[in-house]
């Protein structure tokens, strides 16, 4: 059992690094904020800085001040290596400064330009949060070949035709968290072609759709579903009637994109998210959708199942996923230069291989690296304190949270080894 701590241990006389960990508190109250505790700091605070003090490195917690960023940056500079728990969004809030999340970001970036590690930067938590990721997976074993991203109307429309003649399809937007905007797509009173490419589906053909943030069913041709996905259900004319609650419209807005892939229907069966700490796996977590044959687990729309990171039950997943692709992960994102996320989730669905007669093979759905929660520290969020976090969750977080620590450590290690190792080769970079 874990010692508890009651808040955040003092720091090492002689910290090997110096980290800070960057919060935030939105106005509105606690509505806006229900991942800070009683004292107004986000709710698993406490653990991380905990896991990397006891990792021999110091580790502060600031809360950011969008009202004044020269402050902000001054303050900050001092500061190794940066862990940012500001969850998406809270920084374009009403009542926050206008630019505020710009400001932030660009003063993040400057840190990892000027080589310091930040967990995750801007770059990473937009390219590996994006759904296009899934995309520059496709030829990894995580992925599927036949995913497609699509930036404009025009690629949507010579190609969705094509993909959803293929197989049933899943198209998602890329923006929300809670399924609004991603479409199950199944053809209607028509068969499916054996290879990608070999036919096409004309603008009159029926598609059932099911929208996944409440599992919605809806009956539309694919001239209406593309009607509504680009310019929204208002012409009535083209897009027919629709239910949704939410516009589409998915392709309007800087960076908006929609991804297609392929409906693999053992969804039903639940989704299988590892959690990571750099390219550590912590546990695998299955998560079944609650309903009876539904087709959603996001959100509290499931019911978990842990597993330690060794479970027999998915040792070949872990083998690939770990071994083959987690390696090469930063290259295919085009991410090189960046740190692994420092807590972040691959979830994936069951499918059955298309080369393995009765194989099941796991295939990604989305990673998240925005701002992962350790979950066993929850009873201190919604304005709680540590002391409502159960000794058996308190350990078991704390577990996470010192792994957390020594990976920061770790990262930390390697990466000075790496800077100082250019600067002895380069003489003139040296001096400070």
């Amino acid at each position: 059992m874990a010692t508890r701590a009651h808040g955040v241990l003092p720091q090492p006389a002689d910290p090997k690094y110096r980290l800070v960990h960057i919060g935030f508190t939105s106005p509105g109250g606690p509505t806006h904020n229900v991942d800070k505790d009683a004292h107004g700091y986000r709710y698993d605070s406490i653990g991380i800085c905990n896991g990397v003090i006891n990792a021999g490195a110091s580790c502060v917690r600031l809360q950011y001040d969008p009202t004044d960023p020269e402050r902000m940056a001054r303050e900050l500079a001092q500061y190794d290596g940066y862990i940012v728990r500001i969850n998406p969004g809270q920084l374009s809030r009403p009542g926050v400064p206008q630019g505020a999340q710009r400001v932030f970001d660009e003063l993040m970036d400057s840190f990892v330009h000027a080589g310091k590690p930040v967990w995750s930067s801007p770059q990473v938590q937009k390219s590996m949060g994006a759904k296009d990721a899934l995309v520059r997976i496709n030829g990894m074993a995580c992925g599927l070949s036949d995913t497609l991203a699509y930036y404009t109307p025009e690629e949507f429309k010579a190609n969705f035709v094509k993909t959803a003649a293929f197989q049933p399809r899943v198209i998602k937007q890329n923006r929300g968290s809670a399924g609004e905007g991603i479409w199950l797509c199944w053809l209607v009173d028509k068969p499916y072609c054996k290879k990608f490419g070999d036919s096409e589906l004309d603008m009159s053909d029926t598609l059932k759709l099911m929208e996944m943030n409440d599992e919605h069913v809806e009956y539309h041709t694919v001239g209406e579903f593309m009607e509504f996905c680009v310019n929204g259900p208002e012409n009535k004319e083209l897009a027919g009637e629709w239910r949704s609650v939410f516009p589409g419209k998915y392709l309007t807005g800087q960076g908006s994109h929609l991804v297609d892939q392929r409906l693999m229907p053992r969804i039903a069966e639940g989704e299988v998210r590892m959690l990571m700490v750099r390219d550590q796996l912590f546990q695998i977590i299955h998560k079944k959708p609650k309903a009876d044959g539904g087709m959603s687990a996001v959100g509290g729309n499931n019911v978990p199942t842990f597993y330690r990171p060794d479970a027999p039950e998915f040792a070949g997943l872990r083998e690939k996923f770990i071994k083959e692709d987690v390696p090469h992960l930063l290259e295919v994102m085009d991410l090189q230069d960046q740190p692994l996320p420092l807590l972040w989730t691959a979830d994936f669905i069951p499918m059955d291989s298309d080369d393995v007669p009765g194989e099941t093979v796991y295939k990604v759905g989305e990673f998240n690296c925005s701002c992962v929660g350790v979950s066993k520290f929850m009873a201190s969020a919604k304005g709680g304190t540590i002391e409502d976090v159960s000794d058996d969750d308190y350990a078991e977080a704390m577990s996470l949270c010192d792994l957390i620590g020594k990976q920061v450590v770790e990262a930390m290690d390697t990466h000075w080894a790496a800077l100082q190792k250019e600067i002895a080769g380069h003489p003139g970079r040296g001096g400070g």
